[in-house]
This record gives structure tokens, sequence and C-alpha cells, in this order.
């Protein structure tokens, strides 16, 4: 290798770890038309973020940070993304931060008795509370295979068969009076 190969290869490492940067070119309600440079177009399911400026319309002093989802690549380096909060103060030429993963959310034990919103911000966290999030999973994922799956007894046992009321029947549900229902 050449002295400047070596050179060049960290250098192509700190490009791949930059954020890409786009902007928005359209809202129309949650839905948010953003261009990016044509080599770097997110994925789908990618999660980008923007920050909107409160001041600037005219309401109190502060920055609200919004996470937006990929949902369609249109061409000519356009993607089509879905705002998870409304786009309020949303402005055309606005800069948008491709984050390179999906939105991912914490799974483990440490999510008991927690409410966390889609993005995996804890929401009912006490004043000085903090809690270490050691694993997340992306919300669009692949579903495990049928042999892997397990079914817990409680599954089955819970189900209890369920008729319709009379009135049901005589109505014209006979064929459909009974269900299945999960009790608890």
């Amino acid at each position: 290798m050449t002295p400047t190969a070596k050179t060049d290869a960290p250098a192509s490492q700190e490009a791949a770890n930059t954020p890409v940067i786009g902007r928005v070119a359209r809202v129309i309600g949650p839905v948010v038309d953003i261009e990016f440079p044509a080599d770097a177009i997110p994925d789908v399911y990618n999660a980008l973020t923007v920050d909107i400026d409160l001041s600037a319309q005219g309401e109190d002093e502060g920055v609200l940070h919004m996470t937006l989802e990929v949902a369609q690549h249109l061409g000519d380096n356009m993607i089509r993304a879905i705002a998870l909060k409304p786009t309020d103060g949303l402005v055309r030429g606005a800069e948008v931060t491709d984050t390179g993963a999906p939105i991912s959310v914490p799974v483990g034990d440490i999510t008991k008795g927690h409410v966390f919103n889609v993005t995996g911000e804890v929401l009912n966290a006490e004043e000085g509370e903090t809690i270490e999030i050691t694993e997340r999973w992306p919300i669009h994922r692949k579903p495990p295979a049928f042999d892997q799956a397990r079914v817990q007894d409680s599954d089955v046992r819970d189900r209890h068969q369920v008729d319709r009321p009379p009135h049901a029947v005589r109505a014209g549900w006979k064929d459909r009076s009974v269900r299945w229902c999960r009790c608890r």
C-alpha cells in the first residue's frame, strides 16, 4: 500500500460518520418531503431529526426536537417522511439530519413500570431519575421464524368462548354468534 492510501482510509471513515444533512422541500400536514444529496439518500424506515425554533413562531423560547421516519423514495433526490409530532413551525429549507438507523425502542426488564413514546423516550420518569437502557430494538424488524416463536400456556388457557346476546341471533348473526376473546 502507498502512504496516500493509508491516509485516505481514515478520511473515508470520518466521512461515513458525519451526519447527512437534507433540506425540507414541502410540508403537507404530517407528510414532509425532504431533499438530500444524491449520494446520501437515507434508507426507508430511517429516523430523521429536525429542530424547530419556537421563538420564530412567537411562542416561548426554545427548540422543539422532532423525529421523522422515511416512508418513501420519490426520486430526484427527494424522500417522503412522516412526522411523529405536529409539524407546526416546520418551514421549507429547514435542516434535516439522517440518523443512519431506524427508530428503536428499549426492550428488556428495564422497561417494566415505565411508559415510553414511539421514539423510546421515557414519559413517566420521576424528577432526577435516570434509566440506563442497555438494549434497543428497531420498531420495524423481521418477525421471528415460526419454529422460534413460542406460545405460552396462558395464551391458550385465557381464551374463552363468548356467546353473542340473544337479540344478535335474532338480528341475523346466527352464523357468527360465537366468538373467541381474550378475557384477561
